[in-house]
């Protein structure tokens, strides 16, 4: 094991679902999924995802969708991206508390495409926001039984 206790390996299973929403595309992640990807073998992923993250489990996610649609390569080559801004795009989800008015809770990862690097500032993409919905369906993060407010 590393030093943040994870065990290396060369490669990694992560599950994603992925959508073209509007004129964008890009892959939907449950956060628990990614939060469980082991450290890599690789000396450039550990240098961009676990030495960048700092020990942050938030930032190290939005490192690892970065890194999974090819964030650093013009091209995107290196993973599922497109090398376009609207086809370099993540969106992190998990379940909100019980207790919560909301569902599901979500992270919108914009990925840099020259340099290695994510940019969280936008917020969120009105174009992949409606596929959130039914990859929480699929996923089964919506509870049974809700209803709308009335307007």
């Amino acid at each position: 094991t590393n030093e943040r206790g994870r065990v290396p390996t060369m490669m990694a299973r992560v599950p994603f679902m992925l959508f073209r929403s509007g004129t964008s595309k890009g892959p939907l992640f449950l956060r628990s999924d990614l939060e469980r990807v082991p450290a890599s073998f690789n000396a450039l992923v550990r240098t961009q995802v676990e030495d960048a993250a700092d020990g942050g489990l938030d930032h190290r996610s939005e490192l690892i969708a970065a890194r999974l649609v090819g964030s650093g390569h013009v091209y995107g080559v290196d993973g599922i991206g497109g090398g376009r801004s609207s086809t370099n795009k993540s969106v992190i989800v998990e379940s909100a508390n019980e207790d919560a008015e909301e569902d599901v809770l979500i992270k919108f990862v914009q990925s840099e495409i020259e340099s290695f690097g994510v940019d969280t500032t936008h917020g969120d993409c009105g174009n992949m926001l409606p596929s959130v919905g039914a990859f929480a369906i699929e996923k089964g993060l919506v509870r049974k039984g809700l209803t709308c407010p009335s307007t």
